[in-house]
């Protein structure tokens, strides 16, 4: 009976001893499990950490690229060479005889209303070709190689000019739709032909040497030649000479000490001429050579 007691009593100690054995063994192994799980945490936490550098540094790549892209376009844009490269951007190559430039920033788009009329944005800038119907550019440098162009009439002479309500609301219309142009990359032979025309980099805002003769009557400002004949007529006028549809001949000044030249349409039949005195005024003439009148409105009848 005793000796059946001790061996039960070894039994249950035995089994004790055992079941305390798996729950250390499984215990160990839940911690094991446990480190193997931060261990697991703590390499995705870096892998996610290094990927984070790996982006930032791309996109640090990418940002400086840009930057270095941007710069690139970062070339003087106060130069005749500049000036030159917007010219043929826009008109391409044409028969000018010199070029004005002029910063005119601030100014008032219509120079008859300094009230109602839209002023120019900072940094607009001007370009007039002589003769002036060659045209003339106002625009703004977007500094990524673009230029916005302004369709700003080369001459305020229209009578609707004179409305207040027209003048500021077309101005603000004409700031409100400029067009985008990517700079053209000329020859440097033609850049520098071009270029050698400006002759006036810091000049007015292209209508004030008109006003100006309104006050002075020196021979220096009245004198009529062959570079600003065009211009007497496009004042006389009040807008600039259709190219599109007409051809014009070459000035001429005439035994008398008058200017003139005459104009065909595209088919090379004569459709008028006119004559410019000494002291600049005009006279204009039908393909008959009659001279031509205008009715109370301005229209030629």
């Amino acid at each position: 009976m005793n000796k059946k007691c001790i061996v039960s009593g070894l039994l249950v100690t035995s089994l004790l001893l055992a079941a305390c054995g798996n729950d250390d063994s499984s215990d160990s192994k839940g911690q094991h499990g446990s480190k193997s799980t931060n261990s697991e945490k703590h390499q995705s936490h870096h892998n996610e950490k290094h990927h984070e550098k790996k982006n930032v540094h791309r996109f640090a790549k990418k940002k400086d690229g840009s930057s270095s892209s941007s710069t690139s376009h970062q070339e003087n844009t106060q130069t005749a060479e500049y000036y030159a490269k917007v010219w043929l951007t826009v008109f391409g190559p044409s028969d000018v005889v010199e070029f004005m430039h002029s910063d005119v920033s601030g100014n008032k788009m219509n120079p008859f209303d300094d009230v109602d009329s839209a002023s120019y944005p900072d940094g607009m800038q001007l370009i007039v070709a002589t003769p002036r119907a060659r045209g003339i550019i106002h625009y703004t440098n977007n500094n990524d190689g673009t230029i916005t162009v302004y369709d700003v009439p080369s001459h305020f002479q229209d009578r609707r000019w004179m409305d207040d309500d027209y003048s500021r609301e077309e101005s603000q219309r004409i700031l409100n739709n400029g067009d985008v142009y990517k700079l053209k990359h000329p020859s440097q032979a033609q850049i520098d032909k071009y270029a050698a025309l400006f002759t006036n980099l810091n000049g007015n805002d292209g209508y004030g040497h008109y006003k100006a003769k309104d006050n002075d009557s020196s021979d220096s400002d009245t004198k009529v030649t062959r570079s600003n004949v065009i211009d007497k007529v496009e004042d006389y006028e009040g807008h600039a000479l259709n190219t599109d549809k007409y051809i014009f001949k070459e000035p001429e000044k005439t035994d008398d000490g008058n200017w003139g030249f005459s104009y065909t349409d595209k088919a090379g039949n004569l459709r008028g001429s006119y004559i410019i005195d000494e002291d600049g005024n005009v006279t204009k003439y039908n393909e008959d050579g009659n001279v031509t009148k205008y009715n109370e409105d301005g229209e030629e009848i």
